[in-house]
């Protein structure tokens, strides 16, 4: 019998963490994990952002959604350059729902507890929108130094 046979046979402890050892690193090469720093994110909770707020774009990365009551919300474009609405996900990054075009509308399915970028054309957040339980229009329109945001019940 060889040598290694005989080591292998002699020495369970040695091999049972051998063997933990392989498979972890199999597992780590296979479903990498990546570590990351906790972010300063804090889910904003309806009674600190009234129903039928606009947050300045400032507060994008210090926002994000919490699972709340259903509701339908409609975008109306009144600006001459088409818009992108992206919803913030519970960890707060954008995530991509529709584009609304100059001069139209779309309805748009969400939760009362959400909070929606809206975006220019060159993905410039305009405003962050948190619906609220009262919320039936969020209107973008051209004001004197650019796009804006008004919220309509």
């Amino acid at each position: 019998m060889s040598s290694i046979g005989q080591l292998w046979r002699r020495a369970p402890l040695w091999r049972a963490d051998l063997i933990a050892a392989l498979t972890f690193s199999a597992l780590a090469v296979i479903y990498p994990v990546r570590i990351t720093a906790p972010t300063s994110l804090r889910p904003v909770p309806l009674a600190d952002a009234p129903a039928g707020a606009v947050l300045p774009c400032s507060e994008e990365h210090g926002v994000a959604s919490v699972v709340g009551p259903q509701l339908s919300v409609q975008y109306e474009n009144g600006t001459p350059e088409p818009v992108s609405v992206y919803w913030l996900d519970q960890s707060g990054q954008r995530r991509f729902y529709e584009t609304v075009d100059a001069g139209r509308s779309k309805v748009q399915p969400g939760s009362a507890t959400s909070y929606w970028v809206v975006a220019d054309a060159r993905q410039q957040c305009i405003g962050i929108v948190h619906p609220g339980r009262d919320t039936g229009v969020i209107l973008v329109h051209d004001a004197a130094n650019g796009p804006d945001l008004v919220v309509l019940h």
